[in-house]
This record gives structure tokens, C-alpha cells and sequence, in this order.
């Protein structure tokens, strides 16, 4: 699993000779996810962060990596970011999205992520209603 998605980070971070296409943005909502349960917090909600901060996050603007790390990497994490392995159906892929269930969902384009994000919504509120 966090070889396959480290596969997707670096292929948005660095160009692949097999893949052409403009590099997005990062669209990481682990960076957001950072600043709200982690920083927002510290400095007394997310209004006060400093705006120099939040926008050194910020990775649906921002092109590239963020400022910094974000949270506290286990090694299974680190090991996946030196290694990637970009397998057959993660390659030249761009995004990645999770549900409840713990199925990951890769695309290659936006509006193919935009469909699983729906999809992994969808398995979540079918999961919520069982409860």
C-alpha cells in the first residue's frame, strides 16, 4: 500500500519518461489534514495560523512538496518514500484516495479522482449506516 502511493507523490514531484502530461499541483489532503488536527490547534484555530505558514501547506495552490514534513512518518512510511513501486495500475498515475474500508483508489487525471473520491464517499456513508 505506501509504496504504491509513494509511487503517485513522486510521480507528480519529478517527471517520468513514460508520462508527459503538466505536473499538477499536489493535492495532498494529508498537508490540510496536518495543519487542521495538528497546527490549528497549537496556535488556537485555523484562523490564527500565519498566513505564510498555511500557504507553505497549502498544496492544492502550491506546486511542488510542502515546507516541511507532516506529522510523524512511521518507518513503513519512510521505507515507501525512498522506495516507490510504481506497479501496473499505479503507473502514471497522479492521485490517490482511500475509503473507509481501507481500498485505495488511483487515477490518472483529475476528473478520475474527482469519480473515486465519490465512489470512496459512497462505500463510507454505506459503512456509516450499518452502525
Amino acid at each position: 500500500m505506501w509504496p504504491r502511493c509513494s509511487a503517485t507523490v513522486w510521480q507528480k514531484a519529478r517527471p517520468t519518461p513514460s508520462c508527459k502530461a503538466t505536473r499538477p499541483a499536489m493535492f495532498s489532503d494529508a498537508d490540510n489534514n496536518y495543519l487542521w488536527n495538528w497546527v490549528a490547534p497549537w496556535y488556537g484555530g485555523w484562523e490564527k495560523i500565519p498566513e505564510n505558514i498555511r500557504n507553505a501547506y497549502d498544496t492544492y495552490t502550491c506546486t511542488g512538496l510542502p515546507a516541511g514534513p507532516i506529522s510523524n512518518p512511521g518507518l513503513a512510511a519512510i521505507r515507501a518514500a525512498l522506495a516507490p513501486q510504481p506497479d501496473a495500475e499505479v503507473q502514471d498515475c497522479y492521485f490517490f484516495v482511500t475509503d473507509l474500508s481501507g481500498q485505495y483508489y488511483y487515477a490518472r487525471t483529475y476528473a478520475e479522482h474527482q469519480t473515486n473520491c465519490q465512489k470512496a464517499a459512497d462505500v463510507n456513508r454505506s459503512l456509516a449506516a450499518k452502525k
